[in-house]
């Protein structure tokens, strides 16, 4: 008897609803495996336990008003924000990923045109003139197979090409 058998006929088994067949081979099964007897004997300590609790009486509409409070749970955590915004995070679709983000582009640079914000960095709208007639006698030469000597290349300066 395979597992799906067994477990299929176990309620049969306990409820005593099987045939004499049935119910030989059920318990040649149980004896034969020791996985299939465990999960008899748990589900009998369970029904057992069960059975012990004591009764609670309850009012007949129990049931009705706590499917009513169950779906009103449910439609008030359904209706939030907070869901709204969990889902979109965590169960994110690319198309409404590229839609947010094309979304926040746009209102980023309508806020800059509106408002006239200047982006430019700081140190780009200097107003400091740098004074670069010092440096007009240097050239900067990286040759390490020159024949000339750059001892003299501050009165002399030298403008060479490659560095073959």
């Amino acid at each position: 008897m395979n597992k799906i058998d067994f477990e299929n006929k176990i309620t049969l088994y306990l409820n005593d609803e099987l045939d004499q067949k049935e119910k030989t081979d059920f318990e040649k099964a149980i004896e034969e495996n020791l996985n299939f007897k465990n999960l008899v004997n748990d589900i009998l300590l369970n029904d057992k336990l069960l059975k012990s609790l004591p009764k609670v009486n309850v009012s007949k509409d129990f049931m009705y008003s706590l499917d009513k409070k169950i779906e009103d749970y449910k439609e008030s955590n359904n209706r939030t924000w907070y869901n709204f915004i969990r889902e979109f995070t965590f169960n994110i679709k690319p198309a409404p990923a590229l839609s947010a983000a094309c979304i926040a582009i746009v209102v980023c640079f309508s806020i800059v045109k509106i408002y006239d914000y200047d982006l430019t960095p700081n140190f780009l709208k200097s107003k400091h003139k740098y004074n670069i007639a010092p440096l007009n006698n240097y050239i900067a030469v990286n040759d390490s197979d020159s024949l000339n000597s750059l001892k003299d290349s501050l009165n002399h300066p030298n403008l060479l090409f490659g560095n073959d």
